[in-house]
């Protein structure tokens, strides 16, 4: 007979009683298979998987089911006050699936301890960790790894920015799916006030004889220039070392916390009011952008947004004819 693996054996004693697997199970993949446990002629054993008239072997159902199988055995059997760890369990998963295993994942923390290994924005789920959920981050790096872990103020600044009891109706994706992603990027992210900026700022780069805004740029910005000090405060927390915020010239009086509170950042005020021309609109007036209507940048701000940039590149460690330098390494 075949060796069986500890996953395998534990495979025959639930098929005595699946309920509480087959309950989790049909909750993630959105239907409940019919399974079981079944022998080759030479003695290897295999899931045998069927839905509704057809079925297949395990070996036909794709990585992600097996995967699933496994998370789930590990999700169910874990006694309360125990400890689940899992690898990268968004391999092969269909993201609704993902979307699935998360919300699953929070419920069933609150009786046992789950640690999530990935690197996948979809398990960045910031209202867990407003809760209480850890946030690590892991980087390769000269010399061996470095990790990173949110602290109690970097938790505070997230709710301000995400806050699950009181959500940001106006900007609900500025701690996004995107805006997750942020964990999983090298060192060098640009922060920006707003989505108009994402947009319009690497427009403005094309102008100029930079072609490109240096580093990563976060998200659909910030939700607005009193959210920077608190997506700073998150980067610092997670080990973010070169990182530059841009902010209208309007919010002139906001540099001075902001550089007292991050020195080791960079902070400007661009040359105009925002980042484009806006029509006046009831008693808000007109306001002349960086660029105008056309989205051609005016010739006043040319050489310094140019220098803006160039600031940029040269403190992420490049300079005006190439791209940002990444470090060595990555994320885990």
């Amino acid at each position: 007979m075949a060796e069986l693996s500890s996953f395998e054996m534990r495979l025959f004693d639930i098929e005595k009683d699946p309920s509480k697997f087959n309950t989790l199970l049909g909750e993630l993949l959105g239907y409940t298979p019919k399974w079981t446990i079944d022998q080759t002629s030479e003695g290897n054993y295999y899931i045998r998987l069927g839905n509704g008239v057809v079925s297949h072997s395990s070996d036909g159902a794709g990585e992600g089911i097996v995967s699933l199988f496994s998370i789930v055995d590990a999700l169910t059997s874990t006694p309360p006050g125990g400890i689940v760890a899992i690898d990268e369990p968004e391999l092969s998963l269909h993201p609704a699936i993902i979307r699935r295993l998360v919300r699953a994942i929070v419920r069933l923390s609150a009786e046992k301890q789950v640690i999530v290994a990935t690197h996948s924005p979809y398990f960045i789920d910031p209202e867990a960790i407003a809760r209480g959920a850890a946030l690590v981050r892991v980087t390769s790096e000269i010399g061996g790894s470095n990790v990173y872990q949110l602290s109690d103020q970097g938790r505070a600044a997230l709710k301000k920015i995400h806050d699950p009891e009181n959500p940001n109706t106006k900007a609900p994706h500025t701690f996004g799916l995107d805006a997750r992603e942020l964990f999983f990027q090298d060192d060098g992210i640009v922060l920006t006030e707003g989505q108009d900026d994402v947009m319009l700022y690497p427009s403005v780069a094309r102008q100029l004889p930079i072609g490109r805004v240096p580093g990563h740029m976060f998200g659909w910005g910030v939700g607005g220039a009193g959210n920077m000090q608190h997506l700073c405060r998150l980067l610092q927390d997670m080990g973010y070392r070169k990182v530059a915020g841009l902010l209208d010239n309007d919010q002139t009086a906001t540099l001075p916390k902001l550089e007292r509170d991050f020195p080791d950042y960079l902070f400007f005020t661009i040359p105009a009011k925002d980042v484009r021309d806006k029509n006046a609109e009831g008693a808000r007036p007109a306001v002349i952008g960086l660029l105008e209507n056309a989205k051609i940048l005016r010739e006043e701000y040319r050489e310094p947004m140019q220098s803006i940039f160039e600031s940029i590149l040269a403190a992420f460690g490049g300079d005006a004819t190439q791209a940002p330098a990444s470090p060595v390494g990555g994320n885990a």
